[in-house]
C-alpha cells in the first residue's frame, strides 16, 4: 500500500515537472521593450548559494565548445530565452526524477526509457518551435528585403531602414532584426550583425542579404536594386521550399513514427508485463537484443533523416 502511494506521488511530480517545464519552453514569452533589452537596463535573475555556483561551473566548462554555441543557437532559433548552462541543468534534474520514477515502478529499464522519451520528447518540441520560427522568418524575407529596398530609395539609411522595417514586420523577424541593430548600435559591424542572425536563425537566404549589404558597402552601387533582384531569388526559393516540404511531408511523418514505436511499445510492455519483458535485461541474449536494437534505431534515424532532408 505505501509503495503503491509512492508511485502516485512520484508520477504527479514527474507530471508537474514535465508540464511546468513545457508551459516555460513552449509558450511563447511577452514581448519585452527595446529598452528592457540593452544590456545596462537587462534584469537578470540572481541565484544564491551552490545553485549559482554550479550553473557558473557549468558555463565555465561549456564557454567556447562548439556544441554549446549550436545548442545556444539553436533556443535562440526556437526562442526559449534561456542560457545553455540553466537549460542543461534543467534537463538533468528533469532526467534524473524521470529515472527515479521509472526505476519505482518498473526497475532500472523502465527507469531509462521514462529518461530516454522524455529527452526525446524535449527534442521534439525544441525541434518543432526551431521549425516553426524559422519557417516564420522565412516566409517574411521577401518583404522585409522589398521594404528595407523601398526605404533605401526613399533616402533612409540601411541602418534606418532595418530598424524601421523591424517595428513595422511581425514575429520572428521583428525581434531579430532589432537585435541586429541593437548591436550595431553599440560598436558592431552591421555584416557581422546580420551575418550572425542569419546563422542563429540557420537562413541561408538571409545570409544572401546580409553579404549583399556588407558588399555594398565595401564597393558602393544601387543596394535597392540589389536587393530587389535578392527578393525575386528568395520569393522564388521560397516557392520551391514550399513544394519540397509537401512532398516529403510523409516521409518524415514515417521517420517519427518509426523512431518513437519501439520506444513506446517496450515500456509499454515493461510496465503491463514486468515478467515477460524482464527477459530482455535479465538475460546476455535480451542485454544483447537491446544493444543491437539501440544501434540499429540509431542508425535508422540518422539515415531517415538524410532520406527527408532535401538539400538545394
Amino acid at each position: 500500500m505505501t509503495s503503491g502511494w509512492i508511485v502516485w506521488v512520484a508520477a504527479a511530480l514527474v507530471a508537474l515537472a514535465f508540464l511546468t517545464s513545457t508551459w516555460l519552453l513552449v509558450v511563447p514569452s511577452r514581448a519585452v521593450p527595446i529598452d528592457r533589452r540593452r544590456w545596462s537596463a537587462a534584469h537578470t535573475e540572481e541565484t544564491t548559494g551552490w545553485g549559482h555556483r554550479v550553473v557558473q561551473w557549468v558555463d565555465s566548462r561549456l564557454g567556447g565548445r562548439d556544441f554549446a554555441r549550436r545548442w545556444a543557437h539553436a533556443l535562440d532559433r526556437a526562442g526559449i530565452r534561456l542560457p545553455i548552462a540553466e537549460f542543461l541543468l534543467l534537463v538533468a534534474v528533469l532526467a534524473m526524477v524521470a529515472f527515479a520514477v521509472g526505476f519505482v515502478m518498473g526497475g532500472v529499464v523502465v527507469g531509462l526509457l521514462l529518461v530516454v522519451l522524455g529527452l526525446l520528447g524535449l527534442l521534439a518540441v525544441i525541434t518543432l518551435r526551431s521549425e516553426r520560427r524559422k519557417a516564420a522568418f522565412a516566409d517574411l524575407l521577401d518583404d522585409v528585403v522589398q521594404h528595407v529596398a523601398t526605404n533605401l530609395r526613399a533616402g533612409h539609411s540601411t541602418v534606418q531602414s532595418l530598424e524601421t522595417v523591424g517595428r513595422e514586420i511581425d514575429e520572428p523577424a521583428r525581434s531579430e532584426l532589432l537585435r541586429a541593430v541593437n548591436q550595431v548600435r553599440i560598436g558592431r559591424d552591421l555584416g557581422d550583425a546580420l551575418l550572425e542572425t542569419a546563422e542563429r536563425m540557420d537562413s541561408d537566404d538571409f545570409r544572401w542579404v546580409a553579404q549583399a549589404i556588407s558588399i555594398h558597402r565595401q564597393v558602393g552601387g544601387n543596394l535597392g536594386e540589389v536587393l530587389d533582384t535578392v527578393s525575386h531569388t528568395v520569393r522564388e526559393r521560397q516557392q520551391v521550399r514550399r513544394q519540397v516540404k509537401a512532398i516529403s511531408a510523409e516521409g518524415r511523418m514515417s521517420a517519427w513514427v518509426l523512431i518513437a514505436l519501439p520506444l513506446v511499445v517496450g515500456l509499454g510492455s515493461a510496465l503491463l508485463n514486468r515478467d515477460y519483458a524482464s527477459l530482455l535485461w535479465s538475460r546476455p541474449l535480451g542485454l544483447a537484443m537491446l544493444a543491437y536494437g539501440a544501434v540499429s534505431m540509431v542508425v535508422g534515424a540518422l539515415w531517415m533523416r538524410r532520406v527527408v532532408t532535401v538539400k538545394f
